[in-house]
């Protein structure tokens, strides 16, 4: 059985990721397409519906061009994330 804190946890990695592909301009295909997972799961992730492993959360991370660190929640109270995605570095080669 699924604790509350592990669905709480799913659903702000889920808003991360959704909120870092928004900020890099990067459509759900285009960021199924560079990191190789299907952009069915990518929509599962992004809901909160789907739990990840690291490895894939790793590609995802590779394929938005941020650190894996900046899209696994702490669990402390923040800012609104989105507000903080914004302060993530842009790289050179912008997907």
């Amino acid at each position: 059985m699924i604790q509350r804190a592990d669905v709480i946890f799913l659903e702000e990695l889920g808003q991360r990721v959704m909120a870092a592909r928004g900020i890099r301009g990067m459509s759900r295909k285009t960021l199924a397409q560079t990191s190789g997972i299907s952009e069915r799961y990518i929509a599962l992730l992004e809901s909160g519906r789907g739990n990840i492993s690291i490895v894939l959360l790793r590609r995802v991370s590779n394929a938005m061009a941020i650190s894996l660190v900046d899209l696994i929640p702490s669990g402390k109270p923040h800012r609104r994330w989105t507000d903080a995605a914004r302060s993530i570095p842009l790289q050179a080669g912008k997907h």
